[in-house]
C-alpha cells in the first residue's frame, strides 16, 4: 500500500471519527490491513512529538500577543501560556468504567494540556482516568512527566489548580467567566479582585480557544471509537502533534481562522470544573505564598493603571 493511502486510512478515521469496519468500506481493504497501517501511522505521528511539542525555553521572551496588548502588558510579562484539563470520551471495558467515569457521569481521559499564546500546543499528558483531579494529573506531570515552567515564568491556570508561583490562578468568590463581562454595565468592577479575574479569563481563554480549534479538526476527540486505552492515548498525542504541525505551517486553515461562537465543541468556555478536592493539598506553603505575592503585585498594578485612566478621562 502507497504511503499515502495509509496516511489518508489514518486522516479519516480521526478526522471523521470512522471505526476501522468503516474505513474498511471505504478504502476496500480488509479488517487486518486497515488496523495495521492505522496502528503504523500513528506510532509515526507520534515520533514526532519532541519535534512538534516542546515546553517554553528558559530564555523565553515575553510573548509577542501579550505584549502588543496594553490590556495584559507589562501586568502578565512573564506568562507563558495556559494550562487545562479536557475530558476526551474513552471507550472502556466494563471492569475499567469506574476508574475512567468523570462526573458529569461518562467515560473519559482525563487530559492535561499546555498551550502558548499562539494556540500550539507544548505539553500534553494524556490516558489519564476521567475520575483523576486536574491538579493530581499536574503534579505527576511535574514528578515524573518531564513538565517544567521556565524560571520566573507561570502558566496561567483554573480555579481547579493550586495558585502557586509556576500557576497563577483567578480569585475565588469573585466573577471570573467572560460571559459575566460582556455587557457594559457588567464591567464595572466591585473589586480589583474582579479586575485581575477579568483580564487573566481573557487571557486564559487561549487555552479553550484551542481546544476548541482542536475538537472541531479531530472528531475523533469527541467521538472516541473502540480501541485498546493505550491506543485512545496515543490518538490525542498524535492529534496534538498534527494540530502544531497546521498551524506552523498552515495558518490559513479553516478551523484556526474560525470565531469561538462558530465552534460546536466550546462547552468548556461555560464553566470552569470546581475540583472535587483542595487543589491546595498538591502545593507546599512556599509555592503558595509566592504565587499569591505574583498575583497581588498584577492584581495593585492593573487596579492602579485603571485608576490613572480614570482620572486622564474625567480631567480631560
Amino acid at each position: 500500500m502507497l504511503a499515502a493511502e495509509q496516511i489518508g486510512i489514518f486522516l479519516r478515521g480521526v478526522a471523521h471519527a470512522h471505526s476501522y469496519r468503516q474505513l474498511c468500506e471505504f478504502f476496500q481493504h480488509s479488517l487486518e490491513t486497515v488496523s495495521r497501517y492505522f496502528n503504523q501511522v500513528l506510532k509515526a505521528i507520534v515520533s514526532l512529538l519532541d519535534e512538534f511539542i516542546s515546553l517554553p525555553s528558559a530564555d523565553v521572551d515575553c510573548h509577542p500577543f501579550v505584549r502588543a496588548n496594553e490590556q495584559f502588558h507589562p501586568f502578565f510579562k512573564n506568562a507563558v501560556g495556559a494550562i487545562d484539563g479536557t475530558h476526551i470520551p474513552a471507550v472502556i471495558s466494563t471492569n475499567l468504567q469506574n476508574r475512567y467515569c468523570n462526573r458529569k457521569g461518562f467515560t473519559s481521559q482525563n487530559v492535561m494540556a499546555t498551550v502558548s499564546f499562539d494556540r500550539q500546543f507544548v505539553y500534553v499528558a494524556s490516558g489519564w482516568e476521567g475520575s483523576a483531579a486536574d491538579m493530581r494529573v499536574l503534579r505527576w506531570a511535574v514528578e515524573q512527566g518531564q513538565f517544567e515552567v521556565p524560571r520566573n515564568k507561570y502558566f496561567l491556570v483554573d480555579s481547579g489548580y493550586a495558585n502557586t508561583d509556576r500557576l497563577i490562578a483567578p480569585f475565588r468568590g469573585y466573577r471570573y467567566h467572560l460571559a459575566d463581562y460582556r455587557e457594559r454595565t457588567t464591567r464595572r468592577y466591585a473589586a480589583e479582585q474582579e479586575l485581575f479575574n477579568h483580564c487573566h479569563a481573557q487571557l486564559r481563554n487561549v487555552v479553550e480557544r484551542t481546544f476548541g480549534i482542536w475538537k472541531e479538526q479531530f472528531q475523533v476527540l469527541t467521538h472516541m471509537r473502540q480501541f485498546p486505552i493505550s491506543v485512545q492515548a496515543y490518538i490525542v498525542i498524535a492529534c496534538a502533534v498534527m494540530h502544531n504541525f497546521i498551524g506552523r505551517y498552515h495558518g490559513h486553515d479553516l478551523y484556526f481562522n474560525m470565531s469561538q461562537t462558530e465552534m460546536q465543541h466550546d462547552a468548556e468556555t461555560v464553566e470552569v470544573d470546581m475540583p472535587e478536592d483542595d487543589p491546595n493539598l498538591h502545593a507546599t506553603i512556599g509555592e503558595r505564598i509566592q504565587g499569591e505575592a505574583i498575583r497581588h503585585n498584577i492584581t495593585i498594578d492593573l487596579w492602579n493603571a485603571r485608576v490613572r485612566i480614570l482620572i486622564s478621562v474625567m480631567f480631560h
